[in-house]
């Protein structure tokens, strides 16, 4: 995704596969990648090409009623994930829609009212879950939502413990749609800014899977950088490091030049 040019197609289901090859075939000026998954996942009916996934996002859980109270987004096997979890939220009254987004990049190449339709501007409590480093998401959950990710590298077990041990299960992705929610509810009556966390699961520095930090970052910051973004205010069960003030550079200033 951080290379110029390709499309990223991440398929949640077999439908969405062959979505993929329409989008690679189609595509005549660059190439596409498509990145597929080992893990055994359910094909949903309401899924595919017929369903929109071949315009890159498209809603597969709709709220029912009113606004959403919140989005979940995802792409491949997250998609299943979420969707699991929005049934838990629905069962404790929170309207939830879910979101697939197989091709980012087919996804911006769609008109602004296809793209307001499937992300409602209005509903800025979003959440996306990736089994992977939050990089990229944050276009879409915007200066108010979150990102449910991995920021290190993985770990050698069977995928449900694997799931389990990196949060990334429908009970996890729930809870932390409730508590993105919550704080947005909250922020109001506290005369602040809603928050905009970065829940990422196996933070930098610690010795594995299933410790988490919620990073928070200003969004009225103009010198703000992703590894800014990831590393300033930080409430977390584990304690980051501190940060050093005015550290200096670890390699000498160049000489001046010399002109002959």
């Amino acid at each position: 995704r951080s290379i110029p040019n390709p499309y990223v197609v991440r398929p949640a289901d077999a439908n969405e596969v062959t979505a993929a090859w329409s989008i690679a075939l189609s595509r005549v000026d660059g190439p596409t990648a498509l990145v597929l998954t080992r893990q055994n996942l359910p094909s949903c009916d309401d899924t595919g090409i017929d369903a929109g996934a071949e315009r890159g996002a498209y809603v597969v859980e709709r709220e029912e009623g009113g606004e959403a109270d919140v989005l979940l987004l995802a792409t491949g096997s997250e998609v299943a994930t979420c969707r699991a979890a929005a049934e838990l939220l629905r069962a404790k009254g929170r309207g939830a829609r879910v979101v697939s987004m197989p091709c980012w990049e087919a996804f911006e190449t769609q008109p602004q009212s296809y793209q307001d339709e499937v992300l409602p501007p209005s509903v800025t409590r979003r959440l996306a879950v990736e089994a992977g480093v939050p990089f990229g998401w944050e276009r879409y959950t915007g200066s108010e939502g979150a990102v449910h990710g991995i920021n290190r590298f993985g770990a050698s077990a069977p995928a449900g413990v694997l799931a389990e041990k990196f949060g990334l299960t429908p009970e996890a992705v729930a809870a932390a749609a409730e508590t993105q929610v919550g704080a947005w509810e909250s922020a109001p009556a506290r005369g602040c800014a809603p928050p905009s966390p970065v829940c990422i699961r196996g933070s930098p520095g610690t010795p594995g899977p299933g410790k988490d930090t919620l990073h928070k970052f200003d969004p009225g910051d103009p010198q703000r950088s992703e590894a800014r973004r990831l590393g300033t205010e930080c409430r977390s069960r584990v304690s980051p490091a501190p940060h050093k003030k005015n550290t200096p550079h670890p390699f000498p200033a160049p000489p001046p030049p010399t002109h002959n």
